[in-house]
């Protein structure tokens, strides 16, 4: 039946060279709005310049793509195979003045770079140079994915899609929150089902980015601090989804690496970071949405890992061999908390 929702359009950008996997994020898509569109009242409808672009004049042919399209979009996701594009006389392809003008707009942006192995014949060393020297640039601005193949990739999407997904409705759920401290004292906002505690203020505070590491990316959020024990107050659990995190205890089986993630818990609807690596903290299995199962690593409804697996080579047994301890508190004893809790004052 019918239901209520928000439409994000989700621009896809690339160069010529990766219809394959074009497709691949389309399905990727699809496949969050399957799992995610009744449950979060959203749906993201994937934009292509093919699909949604219709022969005009008057301007040059990126100029109107941006004006018609990429302008009213939401996000962007690019992926590169082994070039950059075609020059438009103001960028060095259309796929990157559609990433810088996204950029500039404020839009999330996510990029993806192909490591598949490719013929040497069918590579344009220009072409190449330039993606080189575009991916250093953007890498040391943010963070950027390497993907495998097409299937490896729409995982990849899918995964990233929930957590990008989950920050933009951040400011619905602050504003949420801000509600149930407006209705006093054991009040409820939601029709009784949420008891809202007398000292909410006490509980409501700022979780910092991560410091361990002077190059970890920097990101502020805000949340809900650590409930107290006795406190009175439904806690969820919540893990950190990136392979190799400290966080995640790897270890290896059947040709790949696999990862037991740590749970810990916070309150409903947090917002939080690892403190190890940056990524947002989940609290439901990324693949069907289904609550987390302490014992496990795998989800008990789909069978999927909570953290991604890795095939077993050398580089990922180079990582298995350089993964940090996790730093301690000086005078204290167990790992360092994965957030920094502030009190409001």
């Amino acid at each position: 039946m019918p239901f209520p929702c928000h439409a994000y359009q989700v621009f896809i950008a690339s160069p010529s060279d990766v219809p394959e996997e074009r497709d691949a994020v389309t399905a990727a898509i699809h496949q969050w709005n399957a799992l995610n569109a009744t449950q979060r009242s959203a749906v993201l409808l994937p934009i292509r310049w093919e699909t949604h672009a219709a022969p005009e004049l008057g301007d040059r042919p990126q100029g109107i793509i941006n004006k018609r399209i990429l302008r009213d979009c939401d996000l962007l996701i690019a992926v590169f195979g082994c070039r950059i594009g075609t020059p438009t006389g103001r960028a060095e392809s259309g796929t990157v003045e559609e990433i810088e003008e996204a950029d500039k707009g404020g839009k999330v942006v996510l990029l993806y770079f192909s490591n598949k192995p490719v013929p040497p014949a069918s590579i344009d060393p220009a072409q190449l140079a330039n993606l080189v020297d575009f991916r250093g640039k953007y890498a040391r601005r943010g963070l950027v994915w390497e993907f495998g193949d097409p299937h490896g990739l729409s995982d990849l999407v899918s995964r990233h899609l929930t957590l990008t997904m989950q920050r933009m409705f951040a400011p619905i759920r602050q504003s949420k929150q801000g509600s149930h401290q407006a209705a006093g004292p054991g009040q409820s906002t939601d029709g009784g089902n949420t008891a809202v505690p007398a000292d909410a203020d006490s509980v409501v505070g700022a979780v910092s980015a991560p410091d361990f590491a002077p190059d970890a990316p920097h990101r502020t959020t805000t949340g809900r601090d650590r409930i107290e024990p006795g406190s009175g107050t439904s806690t969820v659990l919540y893990y950190c989804p990136t392979p190799f995190c400290p966080m995640n205890s790897p270890f290896t089986t059947s040709g790949r690496v696999m990862f037991s993630p740590r749970f810990v818990g916070s309150a409903p609807d947090a917002e939080l970071c690892c403190r190890f690596c940056g990524s947002t903290m989940v609290s439901c299995c990324l693949s069907c949405g289904r609550s987390l199962d302490a014992d496990s690593c795998v989800c008990p409804d789909c069978g999927e890992h909570y953290v991604s697996t890795v095939a077993l080579d050398e580089e990922s047994s180079a990582r298995l061999g350089n993964v940090p301890e996790l730093p301690k508190l000086p005078g204290a004893e167990g790992p360092r908390p994965f957030w920094s809790p502030r009190r409001r004052v």
